[in-house]
């Protein structure tokens, strides 16, 4: 207690006080989002005329329509990799009927080092857009089964990767 002559007393005004806010940059939660196939793709089809690719995919979200996102992985490969290619598809309903637009970067990897990839899109300014992420292993070079491995997926606003963050649980969502 303090005796009233000898307080000082200060006023605090409610803009003073702020909430506290913890903000992820990493809006993925692969936890309720994971890539349904697995993080590592084994392929061994040399056909480069059909379809050889083995693909993992998100399960879908919803996404703001009207914003710039960058989606950002760790890649590690076979030496025998024909190439690797990023997905993020759109779609405007969450039944996958057809992707209304497709964003891709395809690269053929020159190392088995470990290699940050990104890819970044912008949604176009339609409401109820849901969003999927798909990584693809196309093709063995040799016949033998070739391994595109995957982890430390980041999905956040704006044109720049960053340095991965884990998703940090709170509970502002991708929208």
């Amino acid at each position: 207690t303090c005796d009233i002559r000898l307080c000082t007393y200060i006023e605090i005004k409610s803009t003073d006080v702020k909430e506290p806010s913890l903000r992820c940059k990493n809006l993925l939660n692969i936890n309720k989002y994971p890539f349904k196939e697995g993080y590592e793709l084994k392929n061994s089809n040399t056909d480069t005329e059909g379809h050889g690719e083995v693909t993992s995919r998100t399960l879908m979200f919803a996404i703001k329509p009207n914003t710039t996102y960058t989606y950002s992985i760790d890649i590690t490969v076979s030496n025998n990799v024909g190439s690797v290619e990023l997905f993020a598809l759109l779609y405007e309903d969450s039944k996958a009927t057809a992707a209304i637009r497709v964003n891709q970067t395809s690269w053929v990897p020159d190392s088995t080092e470990v290699a940050r990839k990104s890819l970044t899109f912008t949604t176009p300014d339609i409401e109820g857009l849901y969003c999927e992420l798909r990584v693809d292993n196309n093709l063995s070079t040799d016949g033998n089964e070739s391994i595109v491995s995957f982890a430390n997926i980041q999905l956040e606003e704006g044109t720049q990767a960053t340095e991965y963050e884990p998703y940090c649980g709170t509970s502002k969502t991708i929208y």
